[in-house]
């Protein structure tokens, strides 16, 4: 007995003999007085929609870690599951090295480079869903196909939003800016078309060190494409392979080089020169240090214009 959800095979039961026998599963509760027979497949009707539990939750990012990806969505409104994902990133992206931005919604609070918070509710409430039943959340889905699809040399800014909810955009110019300055991406009203009014991440504690350039998912994309792309190379062709002698950290900088004018002729970064890349043995023997200097290339966002008149 195989269960089905959207043609894909979600559960399979083997050697039943009767209803009876048949297991539940996250899909399907069975009636065990029922009879079996020889079906191509009977589609099933009536049914009611269940609810993730918040371990399932925890229970994805387990599973999910081991994988390379580019964008995080969370589709849910709950504070508790949208700390446990930012959370998630700040240490993958800080402590494993795993390079992804998280979506949440309406989570300006997380401060992070790594978390996008998407301000305008998908309905027309301020609650977890509109009164049609569209979730207020649902921005989430199409932000974080549209991030994740965003090329390495562009940007979402002034991108017009073509998916199926109708988007909150009743802000003024000041809310707007002080959305803005508050760590938001939002959508906005352009004549009839809904378009995202900056691409930008909740990065606000700027430093010397790490300035407001970090709160821009463009520079982002540029360093995050560089870090997992540079520990790709590394980990196909150099860890366990190649001596860590003069010769094998010459070779090692000559791809990253390659790596980077790439880059520069796709207009992600500019300026770039070889000088730039420096690697080195480390402390242990089989360690290799890096330093990379990279001026990431963002799109045209403002304009101010003087005229004089004479």
């Amino acid at each position: 007995v195989e269960t089905l959800f959207d043609g894909v095979k979600v559960d399979e039961q083997k050697g039943v003999k009767s209803a009876a026998e048949l297991a539940g599963n996250d899909y399907v509760v069975w009636k065990t007085d029922g009879t079996l027979a020889l079906s191509a497949g009977a589609p099933l009707t009536g049914g009611t929609s269940g609810s993730v539990q918040d371990g399932e939750y925890q229970n994805f990012l387990d599973k999910v870690e081991p994988y390379t990806f580019h964008t995080l969505g969370l589709p849910s409104g709950d504070e508790t599951l949208k700390g446990l994902f930012a959370n998630f990133t700040r240490r993958m992206r800080d402590e494993v090295g795993a390079k992804f931005q998280c979506i949440l919604y309406d989570y300006p609070q997380a401060d992070f480079e790594g978390v996008i918070s998407v301000a305008n509710s998908a309905g027309t409430d301020s609650g977890n869903a509109r009164l049609d039943g569209n979730p207020a959340y649902g921005l989430v889905y199409w932000l974080a196909g549209a991030e994740a699809g965003c090329p390495v040399n562009k940007t979402l800014t002034n991108a017009t939003y073509d998916g199926e909810y109708a988007p909150d955009t009743a802000y003024t110019q000041a809310q707007l800016e002080a959305a803005l300055k508050a760590g938001k991406l939002l959508f906005h009203r352009v004549g009839d078309e809904t378009r995202v009014l900056k691409d930008r991440n909740t990065f606000l504690s700027y430093t010397g060190e790490k300035g407001e350039d970090f709160s821009s998912n463009q520079t982002i994309r540029v360093l995050d494409q560089i870090g997992n792309d540079i520990a790709a190379l590394f980990n196909d062709r150099y860890l366990g392979k190649i001596p860590n002698n003069n010769g094998g950290r010459i070779s090692f900088w000559n791809e990253i080089v390659s790596h980077h004018q790439q880059l520069e002729r796709l207009g992600a970064i500019e300026g770039f020169s070889g000088d730039d890349v420096v690697v080195q043995a480390g402390e242990d023997r089989g360690t290799v240090l890096v330093e990379d200097h990279v001026t990431p290339v963002n799109a045209m966002a403002q304009v101010y214009m003087t005229v004089i008149v004479q």
